[in-house]
């Protein structure tokens, strides 16, 4: 396949990507290069671990990436619950597991958004604790305000308002926006962010194949049960649902890596467009997504930083009180 045909091919894949990704409710979280960049800063330096751990810190979004993952009685309602609210239970698996499989649970751990289940309940929480609170959607948290702030000001645009968006709508699009902006910024803007891209790639392609079974492990009788499911086919699942999210990860590098930070928005911008049409049926111009992407920026730029510092330490200690190391 030549270059030109390879690059189409990602656009394209990108578009399913992000229509999965959309059309999701509310399953919010910090964005993936924002994860990467905080597991790049506090976990192992070494090459092999160091890509391991990101790729955990990431993988924790696994089942985020589905229209019913809040439909209680859901495969990926029940498996969201657990790798939000029960990561330590992959870290429990991986202390017989190689220092890959131990870095990618440490990654894991470090996405969390609460631990409510023993030995840590309701004293361990991660990365996404500080995107938006406990209970996912909550006032007072970074990313939370931030996409009130921003549809504030998109909902009295005319190209916004002729949408004819719902608030929930234009909330959930308005986060989504929010994540897209400061991951872009977090890669052209941040120190050492220039790498991530390059790392969100290299993470999926070499993350060590002792994570799926990993996830198994952890996760699939406790699925099967609350579903009654067998083993085999909780198990499946739970394969099924890393592999693809894998492969969404491979596709959101590589607008990461593009040589401007221009040319991330317009790459980002043109996807979220063609996203509008297939899963709303509106019709944005590329050129309007530019400018609420870049609006998101300004909204985030004077204090992002300090925030994506704060959970660095805030997820450092956590992981520190609650033993997470290897």
């Amino acid at each position: 396949m030549n270059m030109h045909k390879l690059q189409k091919f990602c656009a394209l894949l990108g578009v399913v990507f992000l229509l999965v990704m959309f059309s999701t409710s509310n399953a919010f979280s910090w964005g993936s290069a924002t994860h990467a960049y905080i597991d790049d800063q506090i976990g192992k330096k070494l090459p092999l671990q160091n890509l391991n751990e990101i790729y955990g810190g990431m993988a924790a979004d696994i089942f985020n990436f589905y229209p019913d993952v809040f439909e209680e009685g859901t495969a990926n309602y029940h498996m969201y619950i657990q790798t939000h609210y029960n990561t330590l239970a992959l870290w429990s698996e991986a202390k017989k597991a190689t220092n890959l499989g131990k870095a990618l649970a440490f990654g894991f751990a470090s996405h969390a958004n609460g631990q409510l289940w023993p030995p840590y309940a309701n004293v361990f929480a991660g990365a996404d604790f500080t995107a938006h609170g406990p209970t996912g959607n909550d006032p007072g948290y970074y990313v939370i305000d931030k996409a009130a702030a921003l549809w504030d000001i998109l909902k009295l645009q005319p190209e916004i308002q002729s949408l004819n968006l719902d608030e929930a709508t234009g909330l959930s699009i308005s986060h989504n926006i929010i994540e897209f902006a400061i991951d872009i910024m977090v890669v052209y803007e941040m120190p050492d962010g220039n790498r991530i891209g390059n790392k969100l790639i290299n993470s999926a392609l070499l993350r060590s194949p002792e994570f799926p079974v990993l996830l198994v492990k952890a996760y699939a009788d406790g699925l099967a049960s609350a579903l009654g499911m067998t083993h085999f086919e909780a198990a499946n699942t739970i394969i099924a649902a890393e592999r693809n999210f894998r492969k969404t990860i491979l596709i959101y590098g590589q607008g990461l890596v593009q040589k401007s930070e221009n040319e991330a928005i317009n790459y980002v911008a043109s996807l979220l467009s063609q996203l509008g049409y297939d899963v709303y049926g509106i019709t944005v111009d590329p050129g309007v997504v530019a400018n609420a992407i870049i609006g998101a920026q300004a909204l985030c730029r004077p204090d992002y930083t300090a925030k994506i510092r704060e959970t660095k330490k805030f997820v450092r200690d956590q992981m520190a009180n609650a033993g997470i190391a290897y």
